[in-house]
């Protein structure tokens, strides 16, 4: 895990030098191209926030395998599975030119699945889980004074004290808001909706015991039971250097999401 976390203090260490270099105000070299905004005003282009983040939703059991004999890949129809996770993260973003914004992210994430098995007169099974999680992706955005339009591309893997165990995902998220300008002590507040639309898999395999069937082996495979929710959000710069966001995700998926981002 060493090596994202360096590579990440490494381009921060960077990106705080090219600060030094320049003003990054009106004449910044970030954006690249920002001439194509005309009078549009413009974010400033390096951000740098810390996210806190959670989710709850089902899960489809795609695979079953344990080493009971007689049992071994079981039907996963009628098998009930749930998830709960929540992430710290820290994330880096550039706007590379006016319409895309590039970011990574590295934090911590504890999760826990559970999988329910008393159809099948076995016992449940638990998976509690934590360690890092690490990614990147890409925004792009359209928008005037008052409207704007977005999509993100988001892919996170995982790094797990369990060995035997991995989370990823895949995320696409279009959003549509307004932006409502010089609102009391705050530059601009926008305000947005949109959809998630999730890919997300985890694979756990290990050694389990239980009363009745002794130890045995396991292999599980799950996916998200509902591929996408809708959610609402809203972003407030309080100065051109400080923003704060918060967002909640529904039906199909529970989310939620703040942060605070300094930029400069």
């Amino acid at each position: 895990m060493h090596k994202y976390l360096s590579f990440f203090i490494f381009m921060l260490v960077l990106l705080m030098s090219a600060n030094n270099a320049f003003s990054f105000e009106t004449t910044s070299i970030l954006p690249l191209c920002s001439s194509w905004a005309g009078d549009q005003e413009l974010p400033l282009p390096i951000g740098f926030g810390i996210h806190w983040y959670f989710q709850e939703q089902g899960y489809d059991l795609l695979d079953l395998w344990v080493s009971i004999p007689g049992m071994g890949s079981i039907p996963t129809d009628d098998i009930d599975v749930e998830n709960h996770l929540t992430e710290t993260n820290l994330k880096l973003d550039i706007w590379v030119l006016p319409f895309m914004n590039i970011f990574g992210i590295l934090g911590k994430l504890e999760g826990e699945t559970h999988v329910g098995l008393s159809s099948l007169d076995m016992p449940d099974m638990d998976f509690d889980y934590d360690g890092w999680v690490y990614g990147g992706g890409v925004t792009l955005a359209y928008g005037g004074k008052s409207i704007f339009g977005s999509i993100t591309g988001t892919y996170t893997d995982t790094d797990l004290d369990i060995a035997s165990s991995s989370v990823k995902s895949w995320i696409i998220t279009p959003k549509l808001g307004v932006n409502i300008n010089n609102v009391a002590l705050v530059n601009r507040i926008s305000i947005y909706a949109g959809t998630m639309h999730q890919h997300h898999e985890e694979k756990h395999s290990g050694e389990e015991s239980a009363p009745g069937f002794g130890e045995f082996s396991y292999k599980v495979t799950t996916e998200q039971k509902k591929t996408r929710n809708v959610l609402i959000g809203v972003s407030a710069e309080i100065i051109k250097h400080l923003q704060i966001d918060f967002e909640g995700g529904f039906r199909g998926r529970s989310h939620g999401l703040a942060s605070i981002t300094l930029r400069f």
